[in-house]
């Protein structure tokens, strides 16, 4: 269809003026005249416009997915492939990346099922597709249930709306993204990574968190309700994006662009500068975080000078730090505090679960179902009670 339109619309361009623009002919008057124009212009602009959804045709006239392609500077899913290829291998030290993914701009259920060579990541409409008929089909790639993970966690803050979406299954969860999400008409954007198989096939996850991580922090609250930011140390800094890569100079200099961070702490003291720019919310404001105890090798909490509880240390799932630990903040003027705690509280639960299964519950090979075993640590959606 697409290059169909493109020499319709060079075959026009290549004839001679007496075929597109008619001459006056001898007998006739100036309303037969009028008429022929007003034929060839109405013509002419039904070509235009079917040239129009032809480079249209994959990104479906998709706002988002110009917008996508703007924020890395491409102009079509391979480019914008090569674009974020370079970004890494530009910023990373040392070290070459060349990751396969085909982007796959727009596309109906159909589209990726009769077509799945085609893509790897698809960015497409949830109008569009049918996420439990593509899991059906093995096309979109599944996880044992970890609430920790990534995708997991941006799922669990959707509204309930977009999680009911969400292909259904009682211990696999299914890796799609939402890119942002229009409440009028209940059209979100998905990005969807599709099953590893025994072919050759890309990496879609890396590609799908750069996207995520250029959007505004507008676009994240519209879909997630609060913007989650990492502030890991260079070192750690191996995906592009706005919210992936953030110090604690980030956090201090765009206050209004983030909601809850987790950062990377050698030591308390690195929290000051943010204490003393009033950007630390008090923990303590709910008795939750001031009765909880758990045995892990990091403190409940960390106090300001004052008696504030202005972070929540934890230990990541690949365990503890070689130096420092991790703590997640939450920013005392977010726009959202409500969500902001509930999610914490989530995110901490689900930390201590993780260090659980490693440590101390489910050690041997018996404690786990048969039937979820293969997907290493996970666990069946309905014991998540938190």
């Amino acid at each position: 269809m697409k290059s169909k339109s493109l020499n319709l619309r060079m075959d026009l361009q290549a004839l001679p003026d007496e075929a597109v623009i008619p001459r006056k002919e001898k007998g006739f008057g100036e309303e037969k005249e009028m008429k022929k124009r007003i034929v060839l212009f109405t013509a002419l602009v039904f070509l235009c416009s079917k040239f129009t959804l032809a480079v249209c045709e994959e990104t479906r006239g998709s706002s988002s997915i110009a917008s996508i392609l703007n924020a890395w500077g491409a102009k079509d899913g391979q480019e914008l492939y090569t674009r974020m290829l370079d970004y890494w291998n530009e910023n990373l030290d040392g070290t070459r990346l060349s990751w396969p993914a085909k982007i796959r701009l727009g596309g109906t259920t159909e589209d990726l099922i009769s077509k799945p060579g085609s893509w790897d990541l698809a960015i497409v409409s949830s109008k569009d597709v049918d996420l439990q008929k593509l899991a059906d089909e093995g096309l979109v790639q599944e996880y044992g249930f970890v609430p920790t993970q990534d995708f997991i966690l941006q799922q669990w803050l959707l509204p309930d709306e977009l999680q009911g979406l969400l292909p259904e299954h009682p211990f696999l969860a299914h890796q799609v993204y939402f890119y942002d999400y229009d409440h009028a008409t209940g059209e979100a954007t998905l990005l969807i990574c599709k099953h590893y198989s025994g072919e050759p096939s890309g990496v879609p996850g890396p590609f799908a968190r750069a996207i995520l991580g250029r959007r505004s922090a507008d676009t994240v609250r519209g879909v997630e309700g609060i913007v989650r930011v990492e502030a890991p140390p260079i070192a750690f800094k191996v995906e592009p994006g706005e919210l992936l890569n953030w110090e604690i100079d980030d956090l201090l200099s765009r206050p209004r662009d983030w909601d809850v961070a987790n950062i990377l702490i050698q030591n308390e003291s690195d929290l000051d500068a943010l204490d003393r720019a009033g950007l630390l919310y008090d923990f303590s404001q709910d008795n939750f975080w001031l009765t909880r105890s758990y045995d892990w090798p990091v403190p409940n909490g960390i106090y300001s000078e004052d008696g504030r509880l202005i972070a929540i240390p934890h230990i990541a799932y690949y365990g503890p730090e070689e130096s420092g630990f991790l703590v997640t903040v939450v920013n005392a003027h977010c726009q959202n505090t409500t969500k902001a705690m509930a999610y914490v509280k989530h995110w901490i639960k689900g930390c201590e679960w993780d260090w659980d299964f490693y440590t101390q519950e489910k050690t041997e090979e018996e404690d786990v179902p048969e039937e979820i075993r293969k997907y290493g640590i996970c666990m069946y959606k309905d014991e998540m009670d938190w």
